[in-house]
């Protein structure tokens, strides 16, 4: 979600020509990520992909942690029929949310290799830029109305 909501971000996005250099292939997956977390229908391309996926996988939390949310806030603790009954329905609409979330650890991430340059962008500072410093250094490199040509 991180990777799709920063090449999303409104400085990254406006690089035209820059994106004209990126790899299709890359596009192409980026393209894929943004259908499969975009938010419509409650998320269901997510809920669908992470269902299907039989390798090692790290959950959106965001979610699920909306799911139990709105489980815990639209039931109520108790029947309304029965008010000294536990609401069992809300307990197993619970349940199976954090089954999901643990369904992702069932699977051990056992191939990956330790890269130091990865290591190293990972660890280094970087002195994070708010958004208009972001915008501005977006028009440094592609200035408004430039061509490819002009920006190289």
């Amino acid at each position: 979600m991180a990777l799709v909501a920063g090449f999303s971000n409104a400085a990254i996005n406006r690089l035209h020509h820059t994106w004209e250099g990126i790899n299709s292939s890359l596009k192409h997956k980026l393209t894929t990520m943004r259908a499969t977390l975009a938010p419509n229908n409650n998320s269901a391309q997510y809920r669908k992909t992470l269902h299907f996926i039989r390798t090692a996988k790290i959950p959106f939390l965001g979610v699920h942690l909306t799911d139990l949310t709105f489980i815990d806030d639209g039931n109520s603790d108790n029947l309304k029929e029965y008010p000294d009954y536990v609401n069992l329905e809300k307990l197993r609409k619970t349940y199976k949310v954090i089954v999901d979330i643990i369904k992702c650890q069932e699977i051990a991430y056992t191939d990956l290799k330790y890269n130091q340059e990865i290591m190293n962008i990972l660890t280094s500072y970087i002195d994070p830029l708010d958004e208009e410093e972001d915008y501005e250094l977006s028009l440094k490199l592609e200035p408004r109305g430039s061509t490819a040509d002009e920006i190289k």
